[in-house]
């Protein structure tokens, strides 16, 4: 068995480093996504009429999403940081 030669392991490193990349990219989109629902949400409990009780009272709810219970959660792990630092 031959050991992975210098040009094995740059390769290597470019699919994880464009595989990060792409995970944290989805993750920005999601979040810009989530923000979109947030301020519909708003909108349509400032559109709601006097005496009627707002469709979204927490305009939070149900819109977030945990992946910690993913196997590859540890993986991309800092991804998921950087995104929470934003």
């Amino acid at each position: 068995m031959r050991e992975p030669s210098h040009d094995d392991i740059t390769l290597e490193l470019i699919v994880e480093l464009e595989t990060f990349e792409l995970i944290t990219a989805l993750l920005e989109y999601a979040k810009t996504l989530e923000e979109m629902v947030i301020e519909l949400r708003s909108q349509v409990n400032h559109l709601t009429p006097p005496g009627q009780s707002m469709p979204y009272a927490d305009l939070y709810s149900d819109i977030f999403e945990i992946f910690y219970d993913y196997p590859a959660y540890e993986r991309f792990k800092e991804a998921f940081e950087i995104l929470d630092r934003e």
